[in-house]
């Protein structure tokens, strides 16, 4: 009996929350997608982490006497990504090495190249012209990629001067984000489709103008909205009471998932105005950036039995990262990336290493998922790839082809792309190495953080033949019934997402335009459908709100208390469930100055209104 009392008091609550999480995940986990590694791979290394390590030092030494003081780069290159991710990559080694050998050049090189460029982050002086080039014009992927590689630096270093860089890059790029008071007024008539066919009562909400200089470019694309989703949600979990991070970032993210996703990969650009998709251009920086931003979105936690509604990333974390590094577009049979263009006069030539990153960033949040030996085994392929193509070369010396042996010139944007592999390969293990533990940031892992090992059902079946079959089956009846009550009138976020939107409203919507009532009225990110409500540019100050406390003695009073009825949606109870747990402050949303002047470019749509501020 003081068995079976035991058992009562401490596996029953394990056994419903397995119950409980088995529900809630199964629907992701029904058609998982491929997470073995093919055999063809090479994916041992007898390289100890520490040897690793070194070769990475080597390679980024090798940069260091190159960068112009004066202008914060390596003046030789060419192309502002490149600018950036030098910052990012010594940032990250940094970081993953548990050192500070860089944060006094890359001090220099924010301040240099900041200053140099009229205090911005755009790659060539602002301008105010009626003939630019799309290849010309001043993009905020540029700021907010370097706000992102700050935050590399401040994550490495806990310097604030870091923080504060990113933070005011966040701050002028989400200046553009359509939903956001201050934001361009764009009025457009219908509906949009989203990259599935369906159609989207409140299509833009989310999307982040690329271009400042043209009022009449409503180009949005992931290589500034990934990077803005994940500086986004990495500033919430360095400051939680600024609930306006975690607000946009899942405004965002939600638009990348609706419109630029395709099931697989991330595809490139869309057009707001004319609703016009781009699903040609595959880059895989596009899957890398929204990978490291879902992961980091996927990783919040707020506990109790409601869940939280960012279990959408968790699901669309666990589809994208085996099908991404799967994707015969650029990964080749022997698992090295090929993607095209490895020309270092190119400026796609280094893109794949932003895939390796943010694969990087999903596979240290999530240690046990199914996917992440693929992950370690995916790097280790490129890690041998580069050690390979370096063999009959000299050191350090790394081509932009992963396939392609040195010519033994040292080529920049070659060891800058390589970086990204090798600081990856100090922080992931190796199927065959005499050091195989998980690192992250200077610190190990043992073995019983890997995916490969569940300790779970051993305890389960240890527990299950002490007390007997008897108890067991009677704990596993009441388990399901509690379940199937709890679950009874609720649907996963995913299964609401799936849900065919086709039918379009019988008026005519404007999705862009202000209507500032919103925000002071109940409101709720979804309609009856499961669909997003309505609420035009009140959508991301009432987001806001959802994240701040309902409760608590010096939280203001709740602008949701209105949807917390009996027959409230699935989707509504976890926003009031989140609200609860967080208690935030009101955030407050700084002011921003006139954000572009009218370039007269090209045609504008039918019935297409764009007023700059």
């Amino acid at each position: 009996m003081l068995a079976i009392s035991l058992f009562f008091a401490f596996a029953l609550p394990s056994l419903v929350h397995s119950f409980h999480s088995h529900s809630s995940h199964s629907h992701s986990q029904s058609t998982p997608a491929n997470s073995s590694t093919p055999s063809g791979w090479n994916t041992t290394t007898s390289l100890t982490t520490s040897e690793r390590q070194t070769l990475a030092q080597d390679a980024a030494e090798r940069l260091l006497p190159a960068i112009d003081p004066l202008t914060g780069r390596i003046d030789t290159l060419s192309f502002s990504s490149q600018d950036v991710n030098l910052a990012a990559v010594l940032a990250l080694q940094d970081y993953h090495s548990g050192t500070h050998a860089y944060e006094e050049i890359l001090g220099n090189m924010f301040a240099a190249y900041f200053s140099t460029h009229n205090d911005s982050f755009l790659s060539s002086l602002p301008c105010v012209a009626k003939s630019l080039t799309r290849s010309e014009k001043h993009g905020n992927n540029e700021d907010i990629q370097w706000g992102l590689s700050a935050y590399y630096a401040y994550r490495a270093y806990s310097n604030e001067s870091f923080h504060n860089i990113a933070k005011d890059s966040w701050e002028r790029v989400s200046a553009y984000i359509i939903g956001a008071e201050n934001t361009r007024d764009v009025r457009a008539d219908g509906l949009c489709p989203s990259s599935r066919g369906h159609l989207d009562e409140q299509p833009n909400i989310g999307a982040v103008f690329m271009f400042r200089d043209a009022a009449n470019d409503t180009t949005v694309n992931t290589q500034t909205m990934g990077p803005f989703m994940a500086l986004g949600a990495y500033l919430y979990e360095s400051n939680t009471s600024d609930t306006r991070y975690l607000a946009l970032a899942n405004l965002t993210g939600n638009y990348l998932r609706r419109h630029l996703y395709n099931g697989a990969i991330m595809l490139d650009t869309s057009t707001v105005a004319t609703c016009t998709l781009d699903n040609t251009t595959i880059l895989t920086y596009n899957t890398g950036y929204t990978l490291e931003g879902i992961s980091i979105l996927a990783n919040q936690s707020f506990g109790g039995d409601n869940g939280s509604e960012l279990q959408m990333y968790s699901d669309w974390l666990n589809d994208m990262v085996p099908s991404a590094i799967n994707f015969a577009g650029w990964t080749g049979s022997d698992g090295v990336i090929l993607e095209e263009n490895a020309d270092p006069d190119n400026w796609q030539s280094g893109l794949k290493a932003v895939l390796v990153r943010g694969l990087l960033e999903a596979r240290s949040r999530n240690a046990n998922a199914t996917w992440a030996p693929l992950v370690d085994d995916f790097i280790t392929v490129q890690f041998n790839a580069l050690l390979a193509s370096v063999e009959a070369g000299s050191n350090d010396t790394y081509p932009t082809d992963w396939r392609m042996v040195s010519n033994s010139t040292l080529d920049y944007p070659g060891s800058i792309a390589a970086l990204d592999v090798l600081n990856a390969a100090i922080a992931t293990r190796s199927s065959n190495s005499s050091d195989s533990s998980f690192h992250w940031h200077g610190e190990s892992r043992d073995d019983s953080h890997d995916g490969r090992h569940k300790g779970n059902t051993t305890t389960i079946v240890v527990v299950a033949v002490v007390v007997g079959g008897v108890v067991v089956l009677a704990l596993i009846a009441a388990a399901i019934v509690l379940v199937r009550r709890r679950n009874k009138h609720a649907a996963t976020f995913r299964e609401m997402q799936e849900i065919d939107a086709e039918q379009p409203s019988p008026t005519p919507i404007d999705p862009f335009v202000l209507d500032k009532e919103s925000t002071s009225q109940s409101v709720s990110l979804y309609n009856e459908k499961g669909g997003y409500a309505n609420l035009g540019y009140g959508a991301a100050d009432a987001t806001t709100q959802w994240y701040q406390a309902s409760i608590g003695p010096t939280a203001p009073p709740s602008s949701i208390a209105g949807t917390s009825t009996s027959e409230g949606s699935y989707a509504s109870s976890h926003v009031l469930g989140i609200a609860t747990v967080l208690q935030r402050g009101t955030p407050v949303f700084l002011a921003t100055s006139h954000l572009e002047q009218d370039a007269h470019e090209g045609a504008s749509p039918p019935r297409y209104q764009d007023a700059a501020t």
